[in-house]
């Protein structure tokens, strides 16, 4: 089983202080997220906020319905005595900019530098596939044919036409698809085995039929 394993570093910094998030789903801590507000509220001589009061109000809980419908999971977890409360980061960013709308370019400039940090670990991750390939590959004279078609289908598999325009899901599969194929192939030393093992791995995450996308 794979360890949920938190990040809590100075890259996770959001409107000043640390803020932990989960590496399995990318949510947040909530009660760092009502720290920061509360925080601020407090500064401005207003009553800090709960976050049940916050799920009640009509805009809000609108919002949470549309993305547990577009996630396909509950977007946020109550603290209980076993554990911490988490919070799925677009709902995370509505409550700061909710309780004070300053907090928006801070909120906007996190996002930005989420993304562009996903796009270096997902580049980083195709220069190691690609060495890769070229180590594993049966057919030295075709490598580099090789690297092209695996980079295609992939993305096909994560269903994006251009990585600039890919969301933070979308980066995160990719990279998580590249070192997996990675690790395959340099654990079996074979680089159709790898494919094959990475794509069935992956459609039983995120879903899709593997058996659609042709063998390398």
């Amino acid at each position: 089983m794979k360890t949920n394993q938190v990040l809590e570093s100075i890259d996770r910094e959001l409107c000043g202080k640390i803020v932990a998030q989960r590496t399995c789903d990318s949510f947040l801590s909530l009660g760092a997220v009502l720290s920061i507000i509360n925080t601020d509220r407090i500064a401005r001589d207003l009553g800090a906020v709960q976050f049940s009061h916050f799920l009640q109000i009509e805009n809000v809980s609108e919002f949470v319905k549309a993305l547990e419908i577009e996630t396909g999971a509950p977007v946020y977890h109550k603290a209980t005595k076993a554990s911490r409360g988490w919070v799925h980061p677009f709902l995370a960013l509505k409550m700061l900019t909710h309780y004070n709308p300053q907090f928006e370019i801070q909120v906007y400039k996190w996002l930005f530098d989420y993304l562009i940090q996903n796009r270096i670990k997902s580049a980083d991750s195709y220069t190691r596939l690609c060495g890769v390939i070229a180590k594993f590959s049966p057919n030295k004279s075709k490598i580099q044919h090789t690297i092209q078609w695996v980079a295609r289908k992939i993305r096909e598999v994560v269903g994006v036409s251009e990585w600039n325009k890919a969301t933070q899901m979308q980066l995160q599969r990719r990279d998580e698809l590249q070192n997996m194929f990675s690790d395959l192939a340099e654990s079996l030393g074979d680089c159709k085995l790898a494919w094959r093992v990475a794509l069935r791995t992956d459609s039983q995450k995120y879903g899709g039929d593997y058996k659609n996308i042709p063998i390398l």
